[in-house]
């Protein structure tokens, strides 16, 4: 599990602190759900996490969170989080205060508290030259998410096996907003081969495992998305909501998606939604190789193959 992995686990459950504490009557799961854009299944271990912690609390015989004495007010929490992204992006030698304030909009009290804030639970620490860096604590946050996750936890003997009889590098992806994030990979052991950081995003409407997050949407969801895609200034000279919908059409109906040299040149790609238990997409499958390996005939095999072999846990809802 790489740092940039934890870290986009942590802002996950950093993003739901900001949300339950930006709510002045407090919120139920449901709609801190629905506001995070996370299923209830990762919703609930990320609320658990932060009630263990103490950060937030279930308001008594109600199934109402609230934020606890002191957790309350959103700039300090937006504060963290930018600095814990600026900490991400640093060397190995971490990144000192003026650093920091360089790239920020912050003064240097709000860094210095926003500092503090991070140190006090663990989640950044001063290196031995004084500049700050990721805390290895920062694991706790992501453990109950990932490593308890149930459709990752099923997919992992699937995705070894796709590894050991492709012999190309296997990716599960995440949806995140209107972005995929790589969250899991086992990378080719062939000479010549492709593989995405983890952590790393992408816009839904690249690759084949954006198709496949979007072909598992709900039609109206779709088409929400096109039109907030095409009225974004820096997307509408790359989208063809037109040409997506025909792709997306056709995945329904194959059950797969493909691409080739979409994110990477030379690459090509195949991919499949999965559901969890409550039919909703929770992620895509995916196959990455160089696109010499990947001619049609092989890519509709292993497209099928993979339908085949998630096929307890994988649903399109076309309607």
């Amino acid at each position: 599990m790489t740092d940039t992995n934890i870290l986009q686990t942590a802002l996950k459950a950093l993003n739901v602190l900001r949300i339950v504490s930006e709510a002045e009557n407090g919120l139920p799961m449901t709609e801190i759900s629905k506001r995070s854009e996370m299923t209830t299944t990762i919703t609930f271990r990320v609320l658990k996490t932060l009630e263990v912690s103490g950060f937030i609390k279930k308001r008594a015989g109600t199934k109402v969170y609230e934020a606890t004495v002191g957790q309350t007010g959103s700039p300090p929490l937006i504060n963290s989080l930018q600095l814990l992204q600026q900490i991400s992006r640093s060397s190995l030698h971490g990144i000192n205060e003026t650093q920091l304030e360089d790239l920020s909009s912050m003064s240097m009290p709000q860094i210095m508290n926003a500092l503090h804030d991070l140190q006090e639970v663990h989640l950044i620490e001063q290196t031995v030259n004084g500049n700050w860096a990721i805390s290895p604590n920062i694991l706790s946050y992501a453990q109950g998410i990932l490593q308890n996750d149930p459709t990752l936890v099923a997919l992992r003997p699937i995705m070894r096996e796709l590894a050991e009889m492709t012999g190309e590098t296997i990716t599960w992806f995440k949806r995140s907003k209107d972005e995929q994030i790589i969250v899991e990979t086992i990378k080719s052991n062939e000479a010549i081969n492709y593989a995405l950081p983890v952590g790393s995003s992408y816009p839904l409407f690249k690759g084949a495992a954006g198709k496949a997050c979007l072909a598992g949407m709900h039609q109206d969801e779709f088409m929400e998305y096109c039109q907030r895609i095409t009225s974004q200034d820096d997307q509408s000279d790359v989208f063809d909501p037109k040409e997506l919908s025909e792709k997306v059409l056709k995945v329904r109906n194959d059950g797969y998606a493909t691409s080739q040299g979409e994110r990477i040149e030379s690459a090509a790609a195949i991919a499949v939604p999965v559901c969890g238990p409550n039919g909703q997409v929770e992620g895509v499958l995916g196959i990455m190789a160089p696109a010499f390996r990947m001619q049609q005939e092989r890519a509709e095999s292993l497209g099928k193959h993979l339908v085949h072999q998630t096929k307890k846990l994988f649903k399109i809802d076309t309607t």
